[in-house]
């Protein structure tokens, strides 16, 4: 997230961390939903390593979706530069572009990495 305050230009301030804070609910809100997800699976017999990669499969479309079209959304609040406001709306969003955009590989690839790891499930051996 800070490579895209360093490539825009961007100050971290006040509603640049106000971005951030938002961007921290929405992260954390899809790596629960993830981890529930896997859970559930395990649950109803699915094995460890099926489950786990079953459930990033199943989140995969609902993440990204969520994501773009946050990111997408953001877009013309990040590049306007006129207008009452504008040097406070555009920092907040262009955190929250950065962080989300970060936000959705790390739900989609590293979460589910890091919960085999503390749950010790290995991939099956053929």
């Amino acid at each position: 997230m800070v490579l895209i305050f360093l490539i825009t230009g961007t100050t971290i301030s006040v509603p640049s961390l106000v971005g951030v804070l938002i961007l921290i609910g929405i992260a954390v809100n899809e790596g629960i939903v993830m981890i529930t997800l896997i859970k559930q699976l395990r649950n109803k017999g699915v094995p460890d390593y099926e489950a786990v990669v079953e459930g990033a499969s199943i989140r995969l479309r609902p993440v990204m979706i969520a994501g773009l079209t946050t990111i997408f959304g953001m877009l013309p609040m990040a590049l306007s530069t006129h207008g009452h406001g504008a040097e406070m709306r555009s920092p907040m969003a262009i955190a929250i572009i950065g962080g989300l955009f970060t936000a959705m590989i790390l739900t989609l690839f590293v979460i589910p990495v890091i919960y085999t790891i503390f749950e010790k499930i290995k991939p099956p051996e053929e």
